[in-house]
């Protein structure tokens, strides 16, 4: 086996130099070999190391140093090291390459960090029986549908007590609640949901812990004992339920979960409750969840996922869970961030596939849940004027204040140029204006860039461990909004927190792996210029997205503060406020989008887009910005 190294510098300066010979005043090669590359060795001599690269980004060959002033910039691996770093393609271990597994529905593990690291005990085949059955139960009810409400609907019923839509039960939406409802309505709740044998109960609730943790609502974990324990029962749970509407901090965050993303929280609730069986990789077991279309509230119990990690830099024992970790900090990952990632979008593109191949739910089953492409042309409301945000100039102009004058600091230098502020501004528009174009020609107008696969792959949505060899692996949790929608879409929303080091030198890498998983696992042949397309743009609509979602940041952090902050890093826009990211992660996301324009012509590609969108076949109307905008 050759020697090979790692590259470990270099990740603040886009990688470390190469140079054409042994000497370093040779001459340097116009690219930098990125932090993370892997290398064969060559010749080594002293510090300076000769290579040929065998993954990552940068030169094909030439010579780095390994050391520099004392810090290291390329360290050794063995070749059990190097199969961590290189992600396998889709090895026939992977419970998901099985068809007829992913079909039947595979046994969950009932305690992660021991059932993958042990045989699983024999009890195991039963419990999945009961997951399959109360499944089957389920599916074989006539279909439950959401019916939409507003802001003002919310604001008159958000304190009801009224039954949920699938077990007409009443439920607690917080921890007060779930304490007073007790042992007694868990009890009723889990036989209500077929998730505890008739004959047993929940006999007492001995702790409960409030859980502030990502942003998508109130979190507790909880402690039950049962009157006759089982191997398969839980007794560390987790509950999941609205913001609070009476909690004024909270009251925005609760309003756009309850009307803004609805029916995110009815559709993972209801993907619990109809699909938890056809998941092709490790979730939280369901225990109960319910939601109610009278007062919006809903709760969401689940296995605990046991998170064992200390924190400190020890290295964990196999199969002990890493993190929990959360957006936007990818410096806390135990590991190469691209690592997470690879094994993040390769769950995603299996289970994408297997929905393709008809083989992960029968059709009759993801009926239930909204698949984009089975839209009809006119409900995506295209026409000749503005079909994004009619108000969005206004909310533009307070948006480059902020990028251009009190918040500078924090943006890439390169984006503070004067050609880049017009540039930025002409794309912010033309991304709004024909908003429902690309919406349609993404998840519509392309059916097989459709598929059925988890929407938000992020590492705050996953838990990870690694084996006895050092191999990762991941189970995924957070179902909202489960439906079939464009994968280049999907995509740039399983990497979009990355940081850019990672985003820059892995996202094409990430994408022929997606495409190449896919097809391998029976998804058609996907182009890729057609799938980073779909990227870009979602990339810019999350940007314009973010425009008017100044006010919103001035809130968290006053506009008084942005004088002295000089860093995106700085804590008062970095660490988490009222217990969420949204700060962290709307400017990290702003800074990533801004670099996709000077590194992948991320305006020029929107541009090329227009202009071959507004020709046939697809015709899209042509607009005139400056009418639109109402510009002189």
């Amino acid at each position: 086996m050759p020697d090979l190294w790692k590259v470990v510098g270099g990740s603040d300066k886009g990688g470390i130099l190469v140079r054409e010979g042994e000497s370093t005043k040779s001459t340097q090669a116009s690219e930098r070999l990125a932090s993370g590359a892997i290398v064969e060795q060559v010749t080594l001599t002293g510090d300076r190391l000769c290579y040929k690269l065998l993954k990552g980004a940068g030169p094909k060959e030439g010579w780095i140093s390994t050391r520099l002033k004392g810090l290291e910039l390329a360290i050794r691996i063995s070749a059990k090291e190097l199969e961590r770093w290189v992600e396998p393609p889709a090895p026939a271990a992977d419970k998901a390459n099985s068809s007829e597994g992913a079909a039947a529905g595979l046994p969950e593990p009932e305690a992660f960090a021991q059932a993958v690291a042990k045989p699983a005990p024999k009890q195991e085949k039963h419990v999945d029986e009961r997951i399959a059955a109360r499944c089957k139960k389920e599916t074989a009810r006539p279909k439950i549908s959401w019916k939409p409400v507003d802001v003002e609907w919310v604001d008159k019923n958000h304190m009801k007590r009224a039954p949920g839509v699938f077990y007409g039960l009443e439920f607690p939406w917080n921890e007060d609640m779930l304490l007073e409802f007790g042992a007694k309505w868990l009890t009723k709740a889990f036989h209500a949901a077929g998730t505890l044998d008739p004959s047993n109960a929940v006999t007492e609730i001995v702790k409960v812990k409030r859980h502030v943790f990502g942003n998508n609502g109130g979190k507790t974990l909880f402690e039950v004992m049962y009157k006759r324990p089982e191997p398969h029962l839980h007794t560390k749970l987790f509950a999941k339920y609205p913001f609070d509407m009476t909690d004024m901090k909270q009251r925005s965050d609760s309003v756009a979960q309850r009307v803004y993303k609805q029916p995110q929280d009815f559709t993972e609730v209801n993907f619990y409750r109809l699909m938890e069986v056809n998941i092709p990789f490790r979730t939280p077991k369901y225990y109960y969840g319910d939601i109610s279309n009278e007062s919006t509230n809903f709760i969401l119990i689940t296995e605990q996922v046991p998170f064992d990690d200390p924190g400190t830099e020890e290295p964990l024992a196999p199969f002990q869970i890493e993190g929990p970790y959360d957006k936007a900090m990818d410096p806390m990952l135990r590991g190469p961030a691209f690592e997470y990632y690879y094994i993040l979008v390769k769950k995603g593109a299996i289970m994408a596939a297997l929905h393709k191949t008809g083989k992960l739910a029968p059709q009759t089953l993801l009926d239930q849940f909204d698949n984009t492409s089975a839209k009809n042309k006119e409900s995506f409301g295209m026409h000749s004027g503005i079909t994004g945000d009619a108000m969005f100039q206004a909310k533009l102009k307070l948006a480059a204040t902020f990028m251009f004058d009190v918040a500078s600091k924090i943006f890439p230098p390169e984006s503070q140029e004067p050609s880049f502020r017009d540039t930025w501004l002409n794309t912010m528009r033309l991304v709004n204006a024909y908003a429902a174009e690309h919406y349609f020609w993404r998840h519509g107008a392309h059916p097989d860039y459709v598929a059925f696969t988890h929407q938000n792959l992020n590492v705050d949505n996953a838990f990870f461990w690694r084996d006895e060899e050092g191999k990762l692996d991941a189970g995924i949790f957070d179902w909202g909004n489960q439906r079939a929608m464009s994968l280049g879409h999907m995509f740039y929303w399983w990497v979009y927190t990355a940081e850019w080091e990672t985003l820059r030198d892995h996202t094409h890498p990430l994408i022929d792996f997606f495409i190449d998983t896919f097809h391998k696992h029976g998804g058609p042949q996907l182009d890729k210029k057609t799938f980073f397309t779909m990227f870009i743009i979602t990339a810019l609509e999350h940007n314009a997205s973010i425009v008017p979602a100044v006010s919103l940041i001035f809130k968290m952090c006053p506009k008084k503060q942005f004088e002295t902050i000089t860093s995106r890093k700085d804590d008062r826009i970095f660490k988490a406020i009222d217990g969420k990211s949204t700060c962290r992660v709307y400017l990290h996301c702003w800074c990533n989008i801004l670099q996709m324009f000077s590194e992948w012509s991320a305006a020029e590609i929107l541009d090329q887009w227009v202009f071959e969108h507004t020709q046939p076949p697809f015709s899209f109307s042509q607009k005139d910005m400056k009418v639109l905008y109402q510009e002189g």
